[in-house]
């Protein structure tokens, strides 16, 4: 049973992003999900504010994921869904119901629950923002209900989309994104990570941008930026302690690994086809066939043009899911994986390489431009690399390993035991204890931010000061 450690004193956290109820679709939502289970863990109050789409039923306050649902949880969580247009779902770019939950939020709450509302934003310590898109909504929040601007903002960046070039389709998406992204931090009093490859590209983001959006004293240096890793997700773990105590997980333990596995939504920015690319090729070579392997590609459809292509560059004997899977499931067809390809050339994180990780499945990325090489490191054999963006160098890095078949499964075996250890070390509570660490650090040390940019934070202060 999950232990709640009470070191926080009953801080009230505000945590807005588009992806928390159900359904979701992307490690996003779970991630989210992780975060808010550690900090309830520590005796936070947390109140979410999420999107949810329109033909899910009528919002209310207690649509609670089961993976939250205890008796513990329930008197310390509140949940405010805002309706959104359900085509705007499984999107979490520009094009996504970002917007209209800024624009739908403010009157939806005090409409839906007005007594909850007040005493929230009467009450909150601090709002967590998750990416760019949620700070339009914290922005028209805090228009409507000055309270509000009494607490620390903090921006938890999961993704810098001006890094995703895979997800621009017109000219001035990179300054769409660039201008929101630098918005975000310089309204910000702390900006979490969740990696060592987000924190440089938004430190070279400041650097290197001459935007109107910032002041001229905003600097790399004067950001308070930090990493935190993503967590191991608490029903995983306690799924993989119930195999290791069940009689038959030696049996278990010893299934064929049958399968090259690739998890990764389809969507432009996770380079689906890539992968398709590189099984065609093995299989164009017999592989699957002379190894006994098979490929298998997970995930879940976010753009059915894109999928569409995916489909057609798979080779015939890929078995492909697109539904959003038990996680049961899941587990075991990482068990039974050789190995995970992770395709795309940049990644914030890469949460499915540590979870393969927890079974003792190894990973091949592209080099250390995904997030989760700042939990794993190839030097210790944690991780494998090669190069994404070239189907020749991926392919050989893959044949080279599986061409000496007896070696090479050695070789897998031992990456994969080890990257297990790795990712057995840090848990929902770690990471909440760490985010803990660094909102009590910002309450002893940095003063609130009040500067040109952030003038309607400071507006509302004097607002509520002159009432």
């Amino acid at each position: 049973m999950q232990q709640h450690d009470t070191t926080c004193d009953s801080h009230n956290i505000l945590l807005i992003g588009i992806e928390f109820v159900e359904p979701i679709f992307s490690g996003n939502g779970i991630l989210t999900r992780s975060i808010v289970q550690g900090l309830l863990d520590l005796g936070y109050i947390v109140s979410v504010i999420c999107a949810q789409p329109s033909n899910e039923g009528t919002p209310h306050s207690h649509s609670t994921p089961c993976s939250l649902a205890s008796a513990g949880n329930q008197r310390q969580l509140r949940i405010f869904p805002v309706p959104v247009p359900y085509q705007m779902w499984k999107r979490l770019d520009r094009f996504s119901a970002w917007k209209e939950m800024a624009e739908s939020a403010p009157d939806k709450l005090s409409n839906h629950f007005p007594d909850e509302t007040n005493e929230l934003f009467e009450k909150v310590d601090y709002v967590v923002c998750i990416d760019w898109s949620a700070v339009p909504t914290y922005e028209a929040l805090l228009r409507k209900f000055t309270h509000l601007a009494r607490a620390r903002l903090v921006q938890y960046v999961f993704r810098v989309f001006s890094m995703s070039h895979e997800l621009f389709v017109s000219n001035d998406d990179l300054e769409f994104y660039q201008r929101h992204e630098l918005r975000a931090m310089q309204q910000a009093d702390i900006v979490l990570v969740i990696s060592h490859v987000d924190k440089q590209a938004l430190q070279q983001l400041v650097t290197d941008n001459n935007s109107k959006e910032l002041n001229q004293s905003t600097t790399a240096d004067s950001i308070d930026m930090h990493v935190v890793v993503p967590p191991l997700r608490n029903d995983l773990l306690e799924l993989l302690r119930n195999k290791v105590q069940n009689p038959l997980f030696a049996t278990l333990k010893a299934k064929r690994r049958k399968y090259i596995m690739c998890n990764v939504r389809l969507s432009r920015e996770k380079n689906a086809a890539f992968f398709a690319q590189l099984m065609r090729l093995l299989s164009d070579q017999d592989i699957f066939r002379r190894y006994n392997l098979l490929p298998l590609l997970v995930g879940a459809v976010c753009d059915e043009g894109y999928a569409s292509k995916v489909r057609m560059l798979l080779p015939p004997e890929t078995i492909l899911i697109t539904e959003f899977m038990k996680l049961s499931d899941m587990i075991t067809y990482m068990e039974e994986s050789v190995i995970v390809i992770h395709p795309t050339s940049y990644d914030a994180y890469g949460m499915i390489i540590a979870e393969a990780a927890s079974v003792g499945t190894p990973s091949l990325i592209h080099f250390e431009n995904i997030g989760v090489s700042s939990l794993f490191c190839k030097e210790k054999e944690e991780i494998l690399t090669s190069d994404m963006r070239c189907l020749d160098t991926a392919s050989q890095s893959l044949l080279t390993i599986l061409k000496d078949r007896e070696d090479g499964l050695e070789y897998l075996s031992r990456i994969g035991t080890n990257a297990r250890k790795r990712a057995l070390t840090w848990t929902t509570l770690d990471c909440a204890r760490c985010i803990d660490e660094k909102l009590k650090t910002l309450d002893r040390i940095r003063p609130k931010k009040l500067g040109a940019s952030n003038s309607l934070k400071e507006c509302c202060l004097k607002s509520e000061k002159n009432e």
